[in-house]
């Protein structure tokens, strides 16, 4: 566990990676927390994210972040599933950031009863699609009163733990998609039907 600084010289921010407890450390790989005050010259600066393989569940509380292509830039959800990248992706924030980025083991999806974790290649999926609005409500009550990052790491793992215990052996409680379909309708009704 260690804090880094870094600073790009058009403004800087903090990161704080954090063993997960021990409840979580079959599906969590590392948790990570990042911080940056906004900076007038770091307005428009693209961040670039580099292909990884990892799937990651990212929480922000700060102001939003977007996701830059050639066409457009689209607003990220606060809490999104964001799938194992195969090519770069560009975001770039709208303000000062703040977030919670829990990295997962290759089979953590899975342990959390979500659809493969290809369905998820290469997308930022709103959490909503996945886990109830009041329970995600709940949980960004809790990361922007927090008076810590302790805090909020804890916040964000009680959460975890709440959606594995949320989960039935044979498939998933929790799951809620009126619309979206990942990589195929099979996927959708496979996983509503509780047979995953």
């Amino acid at each position: 566990m260690g804090i880094w600084h870094y600073d790009t010289g058009m403004g800087s921010c903090d990161y704080l990676c954090v063993p997960p407890c021990t409840s979580l450390a079959h599906v969590v790989s590392e948790i990570w927390c990042q911080y940056a005050d906004s900076s007038p010259a770091a307005k428009g600066v693209i961040t670039r994210v580099l292909p990884s393989g990892v799937a990651e569940i990212t929480f922000s509380f700060g102001d939003p972040f977007l996701e830059v292509t050639d066409r457009s830039e689209t607003p990220l959800h606060w809490a999104s599933i964001n799938g194992q990248k195969t090519t770069l992706k560009r975001y770039r924030a709208t303000g000062a950031t703040g977030l919670v980025i829990v990295r997962l083991f290759p089979w953590g999806l899975g342990a959390l009863r979500l659809p493969p974790a290809a369905a998820f290649s290469n997308l930022n999926v709103d959490a909503e699609a996945v886990w109830p609005a009041i329970a995600l409500n709940h949980l960004q009550d809790r990361l922007c009163g927090a008076r810590s990052i302790s805090e909020q790491v804890d916040a964000v793992q009680a959460f975890l733990r709440e959606a594995i215990a949320n989960t039935h052996p044979r498939g998933i409680r929790w799951l809620y998609m009126p619309s979206v379909s990942f990589s195929g309708p099979e996927i959708l009704v496979e996983f509503r039907m509780g047979l995953g």
